[in-house]
């Protein structure tokens, strides 16, 4: 999971937008427990205004994820009828 605008945080301006629309930020233990209680595999947040470093580690971080997804061995489902 991503959360994006994280630049906004610092911004006085952004946050009386995002509030002027009924928005609000969300805080990085926010978005880490939604990550967590969604089941993301991770949490990254990032900001193209700060950093495009920040970009690069959001897609690092998934082609991470999907690797390491494809290596780990998936259990077979034992799908059985019994009949009494």
């Amino acid at each position: 999971m991503v959360g994006l605008k994280v630049d906004l945080r610092g911004d006085g301006g952004g946050m009386k937008k995002l509030g002027g629309k009924g928005l609000g930020s969300v805080s990085y233990e926010e978005g880490l427990q939604m990550a967590q209680e969604i089941g993301a595999v991770k949490y990254v947040e990032s900001s193209a205004l700060l950093s495009t470093s920040s970009l690069k580690a959001v897609f690092d971080e998934a082609i991470r994820a999907v690797v390491i997804q494809q290596q780990t061995p998936k259990k077979e489902a034992h799908n059985s009828c019994h009949l009494a």
